[in-house]
């Protein structure tokens, strides 16, 4: 064998292992390139699924707070319909015609008297001369300036104690309402 057949062997063998050295690492190059997108895929995936977590966990929140938000001024709004609604039932009370609240009244003291031997009444500057034409003598009729309409009954001792002003049997009425 001359040395330039021997030279051409060596260089094939060598043109060879070079190709299957270049395909080897072509090969390892494709299977990193692989890889790597994988891992940036999924890596892009647990970010978007972090984004998408916290976008949620935000969105309930928001969603939490502007329901009680809105649940708070529904509160608010129907205590403040409340009472308006009370102040004007109050001053329909206050303003109904002598007949009217001399039934009324007549009907309140009979259910206290059921409740308790009748002493001594509250009443507002205004109710004081009605209420005298329709109790007893033996009853003391006492005034309160903040007192609307209708009256406080007490026994003489004081012990025992009715309220049937026109502010509590309202409140009576709106807690009734709520609770049916």
């Amino acid at each position: 064998m001359s040395i330039k057949s021997l030279s051409q062997d060596i260089y094939s063998e060598v043109e060879e292992k070079k190709q299957d050295i270049s395909s080897f690492y072509e090969e390892e190059l494709k299977n990193l390139d692989e890889e790597l997108q994988a891992e940036v895929e999924e890596y892009r995936k647990s970010l978007s699924n972090q984004y998408e977590s916290e976008l949620a966990n935000s969105k309930s929140s928001i969603l939490g707070s502007a329901q009680s938000q809105a649940t708070s001024k529904i509160l608010k709004a129907k205590q403040t319909l409340n009472n308006k609604i009370k102040e004007e039932a109050i001053a329909q009370l206050t303003n109904i015609d002598e007949k009217q609240k001399i039934s009324l009244y007549k009907k309140l003291l009979k259910q206290v008297e059921e409740q308790l031997e009748l002493g001594i009444i509250e009443c507002s500057s205004n109710d004081k001369k009605l209420l005298e034409e329709i109790v007893s003598k033996q009853t003391k009729i006492e005034t309160n300036k903040n007192m609307l309409g209708g009256f406080k009954a007490y026994s003489q001792d004081k012990k025992q104690a009715i309220d049937v002003t026109f502010s509590t049997l309202l409140e009576e009425v709106f807690e009734e309402s709520k609770q049916e």
